[in-house]
């Protein structure tokens, strides 16, 4: 009966998030037209940053808290925190934008083929696997040459502040990126759905608003129901923690991709999801070098979602170089590297070298 009502809860509440992603992605598209912003800006900058938010916030609020003592093992929940999103986005992400299309193709939803502008997410991904790879580099070489303290805390202050400023150079180069969105036909503004004319910006906003809040609170809800069905069936906490928790703080990027590529906004689908690997390979790593001890062993998990990350990512630019587009079935791909990293997470388990 308890684990009927606790399924029962996660059903209600990725409906609950399914429902803010519908208002986060009708607002944000009016932000695009009111403004009259680039797709880059919309999807790759201010969709990214508002649904990569909250995730962010718990991995960096774990990491400070951890080195003040306040939380046991916060350096560990936010190493994992960081590592993780930009692999579940480069995996499950990546294959549910590709699905979502096939899905909406079947069902009658859509009938125009996927159309992804590169111009947009091919400089997403090129930032991100530069941003990754030389924080993820940094941990390596600090495992295996380097004692953390003294000259090393310099090395990682500089290299978190250049990671920061790579982030803000991204986000000035996507500003004139992709077409205009000032004369795109948009649904009416859910919460003013009976109002004639074009919505007023500060509806606008405080739809946004709204949206944000029910994406937080009902991820946060996700992730309580989801450790609680996992201490009923017995599911390992370190399963958990690695990949049910992630997979729950990144619904709101999935579920507003698979909204917009059934609606033919193939660029904003993508643009989500790969500038939010943008945001989390720059911000939220500065924080890890800064906060942590950021060091990593070759063969590990935390290498391996990492090499995963930048493996998904790098196919994604190599096929549209060799087709001159990105094919929805090569995303589907990102499935297959999460259950490579699902199979290693199992492996790792039953020899006993996770606790």
């Amino acid at each position: 009966m308890q684990l009927a009502l606790i399924i029962g809860a996660i059903v209600l509440t990725i409906a609950g998030i399914l429902f803010a992603a519908e208002l986060f992605t009708n607002a944000i598209e009016w932000v695009g037209r009111k403004f009259k912003l680039s797709m880059g800006i919309v999807g790759s900058v201010l969709a990214a940053v508002g649904t990569a938010l909250p995730e962010t916030l718990v991995a960096v609020v774990a990491v400070i808290m951890g080195s003040m003592g306040i939380v046991k093992g916060g350096h560990d929940i936010g190493t994992g925190a960081i590592l993780g999103a930009p692999f579940m986005l480069g995996t499950l992400a990546f294959f549910m934008t590709g699905a979502s299309y096939y899905v909406s193709r079947k069902i009658k939803k859509r009938t125009t083929d996927f159309f992804i502008d590169m111009n947009v997410v091919a400089k997403d991904l090129v930032y991100f696997i530069l941003a990754y790879s030389i924080a993820i580099t940094l941990g390596l070489v600090k495992h295996y040459a380097f004692p953390v303290g003294g000259v090393m805390r310099v090395i990682d202050l500089i290299v978190a502040i250049a990671l920061m400023l790579i982030y803000v150079i991204y986000v000035y180069k996507q500003a004139d990126t992709g077409s205009k969105m000032d004369n795109w036909d948009i649904d009416a503004l859910h919460i003013q759905k009976r109002v004639e004319g074009e919505p007023k910006r500060r509806f606008i906003f405080l739809q946004i608003f709204l949206a944000l809040m029910l994406m937080f609170i009902g991820s946060q809800f996700f992730v309580l129901e989801v450790q609680a069905m996992a201490a009923i069936i017995a599911i390992p906490a370190l399963v958990v923690a690695l990949l049910l928790v992630p997979f729950a703080t990144e619904l709101p990027e999935k579920f507003n991709s698979v909204l917009w590529v059934s609606r033919g906004h193939d660029t904003l689908a993508m643009g989500n999801v790969s500038g939010a690997m943008v945001l989390q390979a720059t911000f939220p790593a500065s924080i890890g070098l800064i906060f942590t001890e950021w060091s990593f062993a070759l063969i590990s998990l935390e290498t391996l979602s990492a090499f995963l990350a930048l493996l998904s990512a790098g196919v994604m630019l190599i096929g549209w170089k060799l087709t001159g587009r990105l094919h929805p079935a090569l995303l589907l791909l990102g499935g297959v590297f999460y259950l490579v990293y699902l199979t290693a997470v199992i492996i790792t388990l039953n020899l006993g070298g996770l606790r």
